[in-house]
């Protein structure tokens, strides 16, 4: 039977994988808010948020974990994607 501390170690890595990650995601993320303040595209995708929606629903499927586990987690993501574009957009639009 595996060590308490040994799985938690593993579960601190992995963490701080995901954190890594999502640092990562919003630097991008930061950059698509640059973008669409250029060519003023909505903040808001919904075409495109609905395609994550459905790719997440599979990929659940396909890994085998709560399906709504996976979309809240998600939904907390966009929120924050989402304020940080509409930040960029408003720094733009008080600049010109």
């Amino acid at each position: 039977m595996p060590d308490l501390s040994k799985l938690r170690k593993e579960i601190d890595t992995i963490d701080d994988e995901l954190t890594k990650l999502i640092s990562k995601r919003f630097k991008v993320t930061k950059k698509v808010g640059k973008l669409k303040s250029q060519t003023k595209e909505s903040v808001h995708q919904e075409d495109r948020w609905n395609q994550i929606l459905m790719g997440l629903s599979l990929k659940a499927d396909k890994l085998n974990i709560d399906k709504q586990m996976l979309i809240d987690i998600w939904d907390i993501i966009h929120k924050y994607s989402k304020s940080q574009q509409q930040e960029i957009t408003n720094e733009v639009k008080q600049k010109k």
